[in-house]
């Protein structure tokens, strides 16, 4: 994938400015060098334990100053919402992957928060997506 990927960000011109790189995200650490991590509809899929640990090889990866972004269904910070996170709750526990749930916003804060970032800000995207974001201090 990360091959493909790489070819796709070279025929757009890119190469100097974004790679792919292919790796166990549960095994190995992340490159450094870069100057943001983007975590992609991918942390709802998985326990709180795995989530403050990759969200820490993140913050292993940059240097101060890097970026976090985490795009992510919305939750509400109390809970109470929206219908469709509850929703997605049950599917990520039941059949993706039987440990995750749609987490809210301040519960990623504060994961970051942890290993070394400042939140920065949070964006609604779309109908019911949010990005969190956060700079490594």
């Amino acid at each position: 994938m990360a091959e493909r990927a790489n070819k796709k960000i070279a025929s757009l011109g890119l190469s100097d400015r974004v790679r792919a790189v292919g790796l166990d995200v549960f095994k190995d650490e992340f490159p450094k060098g870069c100057d943001a991590v983007l975590f992609g509809h991918f942390l709802e899929i998985w326990s709180i334990e795995r989530n403050k640990e990759l969200i820490a090889k993140a913050a292993r990866a940059v240097e101060p100053g890097a970026h976090l972004f985490v795009a992510t269904p919305k939750a509400d910070d109390d809970e109470t919402g929206p219908d469709v996170a509850a929703a997605l709750s049950a599917y990520f526990l039941t059949i993706a992957s039987g440990e995750g749930m749609v987490y809210t916003m301040r519960e990623y804060e504060e994961w970051a928060a942890e290993v070394g970032f400042e939140a920065t800000g949070r964006l609604l995207v779309g109908i019911g997506d949010a990005v969190i974001t956060g700079v490594k201090r």
